[in-house]
């Protein structure tokens, strides 16, 4: 699936290539459901932010995945090689993610920032020079919160809150 620009994509943090290689390997990205935004399920596409553990590449948006589904699940069932882990019964969110693509020049940050998740579109992330060109602000942010409350809530009335997104394939 192509990126395109009306897309919501939310770019995530990768801290180490640890991570990277799991993402990769599961093609999915997890989120500590205690601290997911709480529209996590219902974007397009995940973007993946590199910290200062990958060197070069470090503070750059290099590769992005179309979101195919999710569920919940411990963070056991993640890692069943790491059952005495302090959070091992902690809930998270599994994005399913489909085919990890490069974007076609990384999204560089001319200087360091601090963000846990940031919601955009296809359209920014495609054009930025920098990652600070990417945060939706004022209408089309507010915008952007109600689509998204919408099709929150028709999923809720469709399913009662239960079973995968509808419009993921």
């Amino acid at each position: 699936m192509e990126l395109f620009p009306e897309a919501i994509v939310l770019v995530a943090v990768v801290r180490s290539p640890r991570d990277w290689r799991w993402i990769q390997e599961a093609r999915a990205y997890r989120i500590p459901l205690r601290h997911a935004p709480p529209l996590a399920p219902f974007v397009d596409f995940v973007a993946f932010y590199y910290t200062a553990a990958f060197g070069a590449e470090r503070w750059s948006i290099r590769h992005y995945a179309p979101l195919r589904g999710y569920e919940l699940v411990r963070r056991r069932d993640l890692f069943p090689e790491e059952p005495d882990h302090p959070r091992a019964e902690a809930l998270y969110y599994l994005l399913q993610l489909g085919p990890i693509q490069s974007l076609p020049r990384p999204v560089a940050s001319r200087r360091w920032h601090r963000f846990t998740f940031l919601l955009t579109t296809g359209e920014r992330l495609l054009q930025a020079s920098d990652l600070a060109e990417l945060p939706l602000e004022g209408i089309e942010r507010q915008l952007l919160r109600g689509a998204l409350r919408e099709e929150i809530l028709a999923f809720i009335s469709q399913t009662g809150g239960k079973g995968k997104h509808p419009m993921r394939c």
